[in-house]
C-alpha cells in the first residue's frame, strides 16, 4: 500500500508500463501528490501471493504541490498521460505537467458552486461538474468554455465516457437523475426521471448498449442506450448486500470488460459485479472504511489491477484476475450476496414451463380449460423472451404474469365447445318432425364452435431522443 500525508478524496493512475506507473491523489488539504509505484509479481509478492490484495506495492513520492485552498476533490490524467486535470472546493480548475508538476493553466472561478468532479476527454479537453448540478466543457487550447449545461439540480457525483464514442457523456447527480451529454451539442440528449436514492457512479457496459449506476441506497440500476428515460433492470440492495446484511452505499465503479464491473462499496467491501445476466460474482472485504474510489489498472491484456482509496490515508491495490476467477469458482466469501439467485429464478421458469406444456397437451385431449395459470398457452410469451434475450434487452416481469392473468381469465370464460343447445318438448299433437331429429332418418347438424375476440395489440411508443445541433466547437472527434 501506499501511505499518505492526509485523507485522499480522488485518485488517478497514468501507467507508463504494465507494471509501472504513477497514481496522483487529491487530499483534503488541497495537496496533490503524486507516487511512481511498481507492482510486484505474484512470486514477488511475499505472502500476498494467493490473496487478492498486492501486499508489497513499492513506491516513491515525486511530487507534491498545493493546487487549491480547502480540498482538493477530483484528479484525472489526460488521455496521453503529459498533463493532469485537478479541481477542488475553491471552484479552481488546473492543468500541471504530470512529470515536473508545473502549473500549464489554472482558471479560478471556473464554477460558481464548489466543483466536484472531473474527467479528461481527452488531453485538451476536460469536463467538470459543481455541486448545483452544473456541468461544463473546457478546451484548454483555446483556454474557455466550450459548453455549459445546467440540467441537475444537486451535486455532480461522476462522469462516464463511451468507449464507442469518445463525444457521448453520462453525469450522475445526487437529485437522482442521469443526464446524457453529447458534448459538441449545447443541449443534453436525454435527462432521466430522478430515481428515490442519489446516484452516486457510472460506467458503460456491453459495448456501450448498456449503463450501470450505482445508488447511495446500495441499489444498482442499469440503463439501455437510445431509452435514457428510466431504468430497464435494477439489481436491489437484498440481491447486491444479501438478504441478511445491512444495505451500504455503492460509491465507484470499475469496467473490468463488457460484462464485468468492480463496485467499491460502502461497507469496505469489492464486489464483482456481473452484467446481464445479473449477479454477484465475488465479495471481498478490505476494511471497516468504505471504499470512496476506485480506478483501473491496464496490464496490457485488459484491466489487471485495481487501486482504491478510503477514508485511511492510503492507496491500496487488488488483483483482478484473482477476484474474477475466485467468483467463477462459486466460493464467494458472502454465502448471502444473492450470487445463485437469478440462476434459481431461471430454474423456477424452466419448471413452469414444463408444467404449462403438459397442462396445454391436457386441454388438447378435451380437458376443460382451467382457470390458473398452467393451462395458458405461453407460445407468445416465449417467443418474446427469446427476442429480449438474443438482443441483451431485459423485460418488466411482473408486467408479463399480470398480461398472463388477464388472459387467463378471458381464456377462462370461453363457451365450452361441447355444450348443446337444449331442444324444447313437443306436445302429442305436433306431428311434424324437428330438423336434426334422429326420428326423421337425418343426422344433427354439427354446431360450430363460438368464436373468441383475439386480445387486443398494445403498441409502446421507443423514448424520444434529443435534437441535433450544430458542433459548438472542432477538435473533439
Amino acid at each position: 500500500m501506499i501511505e499518505l500525508p492526509d485523507v485522499a478524496l480522488d485518485l488517478a493512475v497514468r501507467p507508463t508500463h504494465h507494471r509501472r506507473g504513477i497514481v496522483a491523489t487529491a487530499l483534503i488539504s488541497g495537496h496533490v501528490v503524486g507516487h511512481r509505484y511498481t507492482i510486484p509479481t505474484d512470486e514477488d509478492d511475499g505472502e500476498g501471493d494467493a490473496k487478492f490484495e498486492v501486499r508489497n506495492l513499492k513506491s516513491k513520492e515525486v511530487f507534491k504541490v498545493k493546487l487549491h485552498k480547502g480540498s482538493c476533490r477530483a484528479v484525472d490524467f489526460g488521455t496521453d498521460g503529459k498533463v493532469l486535470f485537478t479541481a477542488g472546493k475553491d471552484k479552481t480548475l488546473a492543468v500541471i505537467d504530470a512529470d515536473t508538476s508545473a502549473i500549464i493553466l489554472k482558471k479560478k472561478d471556473a464554477h460558481k458552486e464548489a466543483i466536484n468532479t472531473v474527467l479528461a476527454v481527452d488531453s485538451n479537453v476536460v469536463v467538470t461538474g459543481d455541486e448545483a448540478g452544473v456541468v461544463n466543457v473546457w478546451d484548454t487550447r483555446q483556454r474557455k468554455l466550450a459548453q455549459h449545461y445546467a440540467v441537475q439540480t444537486e451535486y455532480i457525483s461522476a462522469f462516464a465516457q463511451s468507449p464507442s464514442d469518445s463525444n457521448t457523456l453520462l453525469a450522475t447527480s445526487s437529485d437522482g437523475t442521469l443526464a446524457v451529454f453529447d458534448i459538441r451539442k449545447s443541449k443534453p440528449v436525454q435527462v432521466s426521471d430522478p430515481e428515490d436514492d442519489e446516484l452516486s457512479c457510472v460506467q458503460f457496459v456491453r459495448h456501450s448498449k448498456k449503463a450501470i449506476v450505482g445508488t447511495s441506497g446500495g441499489l444498482i440500476s442499469l440503463y439501455t442506450a437510445g431509452n435514457w428515460g428510466d431504468t430497464t433492470d435494477r439489481m436491489p440492495p437484498r440481491f447486491v448486500y444479501g438478504s441478511t446484511a445491512k444495505a451500504a452505499s455503492v460509491d465507484a465503479l470499475v469496467r473490468i470488460d463488457e460484462n464485468n464491473v468492480a463496485a467499491g462499496c460502502g461497507d469496505g467491501a469489492i464486489r464483482i459485479v456481473h452484467v446481464l445476466p445479473n449477479r454477484i460474482d465475488t465479495v471481498v472485504p478490505t476494511g471497516d472504511d468504505g471504499i470512496e474510489r476506485l480506478v483501473g489498472v491496464e496490464d496490457g491484456e485488459g484491466v489487471g489491477w485495481l487501486m482504491g482509496c478510503s477514508h485511511d490515508a492510503q492507496v491500496r491495490c487488488w488483483r483482478v484476475p484473482a477476484l474474477v476467477a475466485h467468483g467463477r469458482d462459486g466460493d464467494s466469501d458472502d454465502e448471502d450476496s444473492g450470487a445463485g439467485e437469478e440462476e434459481s429464478v431461471e430454474d423456477d421458469e424452466s419448471e413452469d414451463e414444463e408444467e404449462d406444456d403438459d397442462e396445454d397437451d391436457e386441454d388438447e385431449a378435451g380437458s376443460q380449460v382451467g382457470s390458473d395459470l398452467g393451462g395458458l398457452d405461453r407460445s407468445d410469451n416465449d417467443e418474446d423472451d427469446e427476442d429480449s434475450d438474443a438482443s441483451g434487452d431485459d423485460y418488466d416481469t411482473s408486467a408479463a404474469i399480470s398480461s398472463e392473468s388477464t388472459s387467463s381469465s378471458a381464456t377462462a370464460k370461453r363457451p365450452n365447445s361441447d355444450s348443446t343447445v337444449p331442444v324444447p318438448k313437443r306436445s302429442a299433437e305436433d306431428q311434424a318432425p324437428l330438423p336434426g331429429d334422429e326420428s326423421d332418418g337425418r343426422s344433427k347438424p354439427e354446431k360450430k364452435r363460438p368464436k373468441v375476440a383475439a386480445p387486443l395489440k398494445t403498441k409502446t411508443k421507443g423514448a424520444r431522443k434529443g435534437g441535433a445541433g450544430k458542433p459548438v466547437f472542432e477538435g473533439l472527434d
